[in-house]
């Protein structure tokens, strides 16, 4: 199945059960959750086999999806030619999908979570591609402060090509936003400059503006980053919002912290 274009994608959802749903997770994708056109595009795209799936099976309630039925999506996917990867991308997107209709209250159900993608190959750590980039930094629900939190360290780590060690002992004064500077303190306590890009910029003064102010207490002290009882996030917090975020991408098993320093590498040349 060929990746359509947005409007591709409302024609081919055009006279279905779930056209208004859609077309409400698309201005939620847009509106909330920011995101870029073509990451939403890739999205919708992602959605459009269970959709064909849900139309064979003659299934119009969304909340009745249970584990055994999704199980054979999985199944059939992989059945019409889907590689594991494209499937656990696919299965990433639908998590979000029905996260989206349960928090609005429109699936009673969401058992999602209780199947697994098809076990990828292990491969050596290397790059991971721009769009799992793009898939992985838009993993977080920047509708709620700690997605916003998230989405900023996970962006500031890729933009500026830290260690995971780096990013969590950044303190606030170290950020200059007027110019997207972000001075660092690496190995050996060598200092250096590194650059933002502007999407990492944006998200870290949302961060700055909406949401460490509500979690500084009074010894919070100048930590960049807090978990929200106002202490500094530590090195295997960041770790574990990596991971969790990787797996919800649907990435490979090995992606972690240092993939994203290989990426943001390979990705400047």
């Amino acid at each position: 199945m060929t990746a359509l274009s947005l409007p591709g994608l409302r024609d081919a959802l055009r006279s279905t059960p779930w056209t208004p749903l859609v077309r409400d997770y698309e201005s939620y994708l847009r509106a909330t959750r920011q995101l870029a056109p073509l990451t939403v595009r890739n999205y919708l795209n992602d959605l459009m086999p269970y959709v064909e799936f849900l139309k064979k099976r003659g299934v119009t309630d969304l909340g009745s999806a249970d584990r055994p039925f999704l199980r054979a999506y999985l199944a059939w996917l992989l059945e019409i030619g889907y590689q594991r990867p494209s499937v656990a991308r696919k299965l990433s997107a639908l998590r979000a999908f029905y996260r989206f209709l349960r928090d609005r209250g429109t699936a009673a159900t969401d058992q999602t979570d209780q199947v697994s993608a098809p076990k990828l190959e292990r491969r050596l750590p290397g790059v991971a591609s721009a769009e799992d980039i793009e898939r992985f930094l838009s993993v977080p629900d920047t509708g709620k402060p700690p997605g916003v939190r998230d989405r900023a360290i996970l962006e500031v780590i890729y933009a500026a090509g830290m260690r995971v060690s780096e990013a969590a002992s950044l303190d606030v004064p170290e950020i200059d936003l007027q110019t997207r500077e972000v001075r660092v303190t690496g190995k050996g306590s060598k200092m250096r400059v590194t650059l933002l890009g502007r999407p990492a910029a944006e998200w870290l003064a949302r961060y700055l503006q909406e949401v460490r102010p509500a979690w500084t207490r009074p010894g919070t002290g100048a930590a960049l980053f807090l978990n929200q009882s106002g202490g500094r996030l530590t090195v295997r917090s960041i770790q574990e919002i990596v991971r969790r975020c990787a797996t919800a991408a649907g990435l490979d098993p090995s992606f972690h912290t240092h993939t994203l320093r290989h990426s943001f590498a390979t990705h400047m040349l």
